[in-house]
């Protein structure tokens, strides 16, 4: 295999992982904030959107871990570390991605998969309220211009690899 095969296989893995991290896990929870519009929260109908939305957040959070070492890969294979533009890029995504990825995964994936297990009344759990005030409200909130103005920096640093300063 030439090093062409192998940067173009990662870099389909890289953009299919970026898909996958951005697309079911938004989707999901439009459906799921029309739900919860509609029944509020104690209802069968918003618990059983919860629990799929748990299970697509997996989804989301493996495509993540994917678009994170497809991206090291390349980097490393190709030593593209010396590039400012990568540089720039790495900056946005440990300041403001991992942190909001890591609160998302203990915040969704732990704390409202625990609320939202199979036979328990969701309800009745003493972190009810806080857990969906502090996922639909704070994070969620964070999320929505945390996200996309990273993927724009980070689409812009990419494509246009403008000449900025070298950070390491």
């Amino acid at each position: 295999m030439n090093d062409a095969t192998i940067f173009y296989g990662l870099k389909m893995l890289h953009i299919g992982a970026l898909i996958f991290w951005l697309g079911p896990s938004l989707g999901a929870w439009w459906v799921l904030r029309g739900v919860r519009h509609v029944y509020g929260d104690n209802e069968r109908p918003s618990i059983i959107s919860h629990r799929l939305f748990v299970n697509i957040l997996l989804v989301e959070h493996v495509a993540f871990v994917a678009l994170l070492l497809s991206g090291a890969a390349m980097a490393i294979i190709f030593q593209f570390y010396s590039h400012a533009w990568l540089q720039w890029k790495l900056l946005i995504i440990v300041v403001l991605l991992l942190p909001l990825e890591f609160a998302d995964i203990y915040w969704g994936n732990v704390k409202l998969a625990r609320l939202f297990k199979v036979g328990e009344n969701s309800a009745e759990h003493p972190e009810y309220e806080k857990t969906l005030h502090v996922y639909h409200t704070v994070l969620t909130y964070s999320a929505m211009v945390i996200v996309p103005l990273s993927i724009l920096m980070i689409f812009y640093l990419v494509i246009a690899k403008p000449a900025l300063p070298v950070l390491f």
